[in-house]
């Protein structure tokens, strides 16, 4: 399936155990994919990332800028946490 729009484009793909859904704007993209167990999504801009992944018991997220990354991984009885920035590292 797909959809057009002025300044959107919009892709679905079905298969048998996952959804994925693309969305193409001017200056964005984004990915969305559902599995049986598990959610994908990720965003890209001019000058940005975003990763989300959600499992049964762990959720991940990735941000990523120019002169900055942040990474969080929660599990069950854990939290992970992580800042990096250009002039730091």
């Amino acid at each position: 399936m797909m959809k057009v729009k002025r300044d959107e484009v919009e892709m679905m793909k079905v298969k048998r155990d996952e959804v994925e859904v693309m969305k193409v704007k001017r200056d964005e993209v984004e990915v969305m994919k559902v599995k049986r167990d598990e959610v994908e999504m990720m965003k890209v801009k001019r000058y940005e990332v975003e990763m989300l992944k959600v499992k049964r018991d762990e959720v991940e997220m990735m941000k990523v800028k120019r002169d900055e990354v942040e990474m969080m991984k929660v599990k069950r009885d854990e939290v992970e946490m992580m800042k990096l920035k250009r002039d730091e590292v």
